[in-house]
């Protein structure tokens, strides 16, 4: 509701501009083409900013939330994968992390799927293998001025009839970081709850 009453007052707020701005500009003396070039220009104008306005309240890209402007990961807290490998995992994660950023202080550190994801590998349409996937994210607290959120991927292939083997590159592969000014992260976390 709130979107749809949002659009709607995008798309009437240019029109009433240009109404008030024609009523203005009838007191001047311009020329006919003058003022249909100045209407089109005008119209151009307001109806960029609209589907600008519009584009930004619908964009989204899978899984991100947008804060100010930027497209962050999501905030996870909360560990569901509690098998054998979860603590070799996470270590993983938070030494890696360590390494990289020694002066933030780890918050979480959370695996938040509760069994590795397992997707088929074809070839010419036929069932080859399959790639198992789990995901790691570390939050840190960077002084005051903000946070990291950092995803690890961590995947093993299984050629069929054949045992699991851990895909070197992706043990871990560090995938992504998002630096979150604190401002940004206090909204995050709103809007995860």
């Amino acid at each position: 509701m709130r979107k749809t009453c949002f659009v709607i007052a995008m798309t009437v707020l240019p029109m009433i501009a240009m109404a008030q701005e024609n009523a203005e500009n009838k007191k001047l003396n311009a020329t006919f083409g003058e003022e249909v070039s100045r209407i089109w220009d005008n119209t151009k104008r307001f109806v960029k900013k609209t589907g600008t306005a519009i584009g930004d309240e619908f964009s989204f890209r899978g899984g991100e939330l947008k804060v100010n402007g930027t497209y962050y990961m999501p905030l996870y807290d909360t560990n569901l994968y509690n098998c054998k490998d979860a603590v070799t995992i996470r270590d993983t994660c938070r030494q890696m992390f360590n390494n990289r950023y020694p002066q933030a202080l780890i918050q979480t550190c959370v695996i938040p799927q509760q069994d590795w994801i397992s997707e088929e590998v074809k070839k010419d349409g036929s069932v080859v293998g399959y790639i198992q996937t789990m995901l790691c994210h570390v939050i840190a607290k960077d002084g005051e001025e903000g946070y990291i959120n950092a995803r690890f991927v961590f995947q093993t292939y299984r050629q069929v009839g054949h045992q699991l083997e851990i895909i070197s590159e992706k043990w871990p592969l560090w995938e992504r970081t998002d630096v979150i000014p604190t401002k940004d992260y206090k909204k995050l976390l709103k809007r995860m709850k």
